[in-house]
C-alpha cells in the first residue's frame, strides 16, 4: 500500500471518497462483489475516523488536508498489504493533525501486521513512527540502526547535524 506526500494531487478529484477507497479492490481483482467492497470501504473509513454517512459521497475538494490524507491511508490499507510505503505522509499537515495521522498509521500497521517504510525529512515524525532508522545523504546510507540509538548517539557528523537542525526548527 502506498500513501503519497500530497493528498491534494494524489487522489482523483472526479471520484467520491467511496470510489477512491474502493479502487484497489476493483482494480486489484479481489473477486469481491459490490456489496462486499462497500462493506470493506465502510470499515476502512471507520478505521480512519471518517463517518461513512458523512464522507462517502463527498469529493476531495470538500475535504480538509487531514481528511484527504485519511482517505489516502484508507485506500492504501483496504487491500491488506504486507508493506505500507509512506512518502512524507504528514509534510503538508499541521502539528495536531500529524499526531492523529501517526496514530492511525501505527494502528493500521499493527492491525494488518504490516511493515512500514517511511520516507521523510521530519525527524520528529520518524522518531514517533519507526523502530529502525536509516539516515541517507545524496542517495547513500550514512547510518542505520534502532531509532532510539541513532537519535541518542549518532555516529556520523552528518546525522548529528541533521538532528540538531531538526531540533532548532521545532523551536
Amino acid at each position: 500500500g502506498f500513501v503519497a506526500q500530497d493528498p491534494y494531487s494524489s487522489i482523483s478529484p472526479r471520484l467520491t471518497v467511496e470510489q477512491i477507497i474502493e479502487e484497489p479492490l476493483v482494480y486489484g481483482r479481489t473477486g469481491a462483489g459490490r456489496a462486499e467492497r462497500r462493506r470493506k470501504v465502510r470499515e476502512a473509513m471507520e478505521q480512519m475516523r471518517l463517518d461513512p454517512e458523512k464522507y462517502r459521497c463527498r469529493y476531495p475538494h470538500q475535504l480538509s488536508g487531514g481528511e484527504r490524507q485519511r482517505v489516502s491511508i484508507a485506500r492504501a490499507v483496504i487491500a491488506k498489504p504486507e508493506i505500507l510505503v509512506l512518502d512524507e505522509p504528514a509534510s503538508m499537515l499541521d502539528y495536531g493533525v500529524k499526531g492523529e495521522i501517526a496514530e492511525l498509521l501505527l494502528a493500521s500497521c499493527e492491525n494488518l501486521q504490516a511493515s512500514l517504510l517511511l520516507v521523510t525529512h521530519d525527524v520528529a515524525f520518524a522518531k514517533q513512527m519507526c523502530g529502525r532508522m536509516i539516515v541517507m545523504r545524496e542517495g547513500e546510507e550514512v547510518e542505520s540502526g534502532r531509532t532510539e540509538q541513532v537519535c541518542k548517539e549518532p555516529r556520523s557528523i552528518f546525522t548529528a547535524r541533521l538532528f540538531r537542525a531538526a531540533e532548532d526548527s521545532e523551536r
